[in-house]
């Protein structure tokens, strides 16, 4: 019984540890491409919209989507 706790342990800390790597390796690799500003996005031809739902299940809307519209309109106009 004992043995199994500890590779269920060692399964565990090792699950943890790669999400904690993953992320860390998608921020740094990923900091040059985030923009806080319009004026410092480059010029492109095309744009990603990434979707979400408009609404939560509470039938609220989904602020998430909201954001992300009012931003795609901002960039598109600039």
């Amino acid at each position: 019984m004992k043995k199994l706790l500890k590779i269920f342990t060692v399964c565990v800390l090792f699950c943890i540890t790669a999400i904690i790597v993953s992320d860390a390796m998608t921020i740094f690799s990923t900091k040059q491409n985030i923009y806080s500003e319009v004026e410092n996005i480059p010029a492109n031809k095309v744009g990603l919209l990434l979707g979400t739902n408009k609404y939560y299940g509470n039938g609220l809307i989904n602020l998430f989507y909201k954001y992300r519209l009012e931003a795609t309109i901002e960039l598109y106009d600039a």
